[in-house]
């Protein structure tokens, strides 16, 4: 599994993901995929926008982060 996120690392073909709700385990999850080659960080959306931010936080240090805060 492995192989096929690197292979779309460097194909460019990420493999975008959603978060909804930035809270402990969006933080989470927003952590893993901005550590996960082949994958990025989309869109973040919480009722909170400064939580969204640092959510979208962990994909803009990668430099990836192409989506929206609400």
């Amino acid at each position: 599994m492995k192989r096929r996120f690197l292979e779309r690392e460097e194909s460019g073909e990420l493999i975008r993901v959603g978060l909804v709700g930035a809270g402990a385990m969006g933080m989470a999850i927003a952590y893993q995929v901005s550590m996960t080659p082949g994958m990025v960080l989309s869109w973040v959306c919480d009722l909170d926008p400064g939580v969204a931010r640092k959510a979208a936080e962990f994909d803009e240090r990668t430099g990836r982060f192409n989506g929206g805060c609400f």
